[in-house]
């Protein structure tokens, strides 16, 4: 005895009801899913608290424009010391609420690096990109007590110095150094800071 084959039709009527089944099945589901999805976000929000927001301004220079400034935290722990070198008995660690979660002896460095100076910009139609000049350094910074305290150094020294004199009206004056990028890379306690100069 041979089977008849179906019709095209009720081919893909079978194959819809065997679907509309199966969504059937996976709805039934569809709130327990949900319900165990907001448990874990929630759980997960509440194990993140990470304290109060902390912000520091590290160039300490508020007039000037700071740039391309980064941040990176070395993979290592040293005795916590505030940028001056003095020992520190220990930082304190406050969630949100304001409660001492822990004290730790020993922080990881950060360290950051930028560049700061003025800036002489043209305001005029048709200029494009980064118009005008600077006269600005790269900096780094580095903080052994997790961003408290920053010991900055003045890594290019450009700023100050010039190669070539430009004639403004009648007069020729120093064109002044100017850096236009930084970057910066580490490997274990090893810090290496380039940048590009004009």
């Amino acid at each position: 005895m041979s089977a008849k084959p179906l019709a095209p039709g009720k081919v893909a009527m079978s194959l819809f009801k065997r679907r509309l089944k199966d969504i059937k099945i996976a709805l039934r589901f569809l709130p327990t899913i949900v319900v165990l999805i907001s448990l874990l976000l929630s759980a997960g929000l509440a194990a993140a608290d990470d304290g109060p927001m902390f912000r520091k301004n590290v160039s300490n220079t508020p007039d000037l424009e700071t740039e391309h400034a980064a941040l990176r935290m070395l993979p290592l722990y040293v005795p916590a010391q505030a940028s001056d070198g003095t020992l520190l008995e220990g930082i304190d660690y406050y969630n949100a609420d304001g409660t001492l979660v822990e004290t730790r002896e020993y922080a990881r460095p950060l360290i950051t690096h930028y560049i700061d100076g003025p800036v002489t910009s043209i305001d005029e139609e048709g200029y494009g990109g980064f118009p005008g000049h600077g006269q600005r350094d790269a900096f780094g910074a580095v903080s052994l007590d997790d961003g408290a305290t920053w010991k900055r150094t003045n890594l290019s020294n450009s700023a100050d110095l010039s190669s070539i004199n430009i004639k403004v009206g009648k007069k020729w004056v120093p064109y002044p150094g100017d850096v236009g990028r930084s970057f910066m890379a580490s490997d274990g306690n090893q810090v290496l800071a380039v940048w590009v100069s004009k």
